[in-house]
């Protein structure tokens, strides 16, 4: 072999030598690369890892919460724990049944609104007021006319009319209204009790008295006062003897 034939040959070598090295290179930097890449990876994994971590502390904090949450709520049940959320809605629950029945017994108490309400209802007896207020009747000069009853001065049982015993002073013929009334003793001293109806009653009392011989009283009412339907008006001595004059001044209806 000629020397230009090595040198060819060496050349060649060379070129190919040179080839390898930069392929080597070439090999090298993409490692290089893919070791720094591999680096990355592993610190986005780190990362993601730390994320993960963080995402599962905050789960369990959650459930820790949905659970302190479940045990105020209380339990799905006709009982629950006492002082719960549900708990105290069911306490609100019967307190507003409760409400209900007693608003249900007010309004039973109070009457229906209606022109005539059910009787001895709250609205049965104001309509019964009014009523009685509306059959009032007044006279030109404002005075009271009592249920349409005509002048009392058109009934007198006139001063006179002498009692020497317990009896009724006017029979009893449906309502006696008394307007006023004048007794007087003309012998012994006497305790007398006029009323009305022969049944001892000091709400049916119009008039009681111990009286001196010659004594007496005089009575005027400021309204007509009534007893009850065919009830006399009564005359009791008490005690003493002697007579007992009255005069009454009355209608009757």
């Amino acid at each position: 072999m000629s020397l230009k034939e090595v040198r060819l040959v060496d050349t060649a070598d060379e070129d190919v030598f040179a080839q390898l090295e930069t392929d080597l290179s070439a090999i090298e930097t993409d490692v290089e690369a893919a070791v720094t890449a591999v680096g990355s990876s592993n610190t986005k994994l780190d990362t993601l890892h730390t994320d993960v971590a963080a995402v599962e502390t905050a789960v369990a904090a959650v459930e820790t919460d949905v659970e302190a949450l479940a045990i105020l709520v209380g339990e799905v049940h006709a009982s629950p724990t006492e002082n719960t959320v549900l708990e105290r809605l069911k306490a609100v629950e019967t307190a507003v049944a409760a409400a209900e029945t007693d608003i249900e017994a007010l309004a039973t108490l109070t009457g229906e609104v209606q022109a005539t309400p059910t009787a001895n209802t709250l609205l049965g007896r104001l309509k019964d007021i009014e009523d009685a207020v509306e059959a009032l009747e007044v006279d030109a000069d404002g005075s009271l006319i009592v249920q349409g009853k005509p002048d009392p001065d058109e009934y007198l049982l006139a001063y006179g009319n002498t009692f020497s015993a317990t009896g009724n002073v006017l029979n009893g013929s449906g309502y006696i209204y008394v307007h006023s009334l004048m007794v007087s003793v003309d012998a012994d001293d006497m305790e007398i009790i006029i009323r009305f109806g022969t049944a001892a009653d000091a709400e049916e009392t119009l008039l009681r008295g111990y009286f001196m011989q010659g004594g007496g009283a005089n009575i005027d009412l400021p309204a007509p006062v009534r007893g009850g339907s065919a009830e006399p008006l009564y005359l009791q001595i008490v005690s003493g003897t002697g007579n007992v004059m009255v005069s009454v001044r009355y209608v009757r209806g």
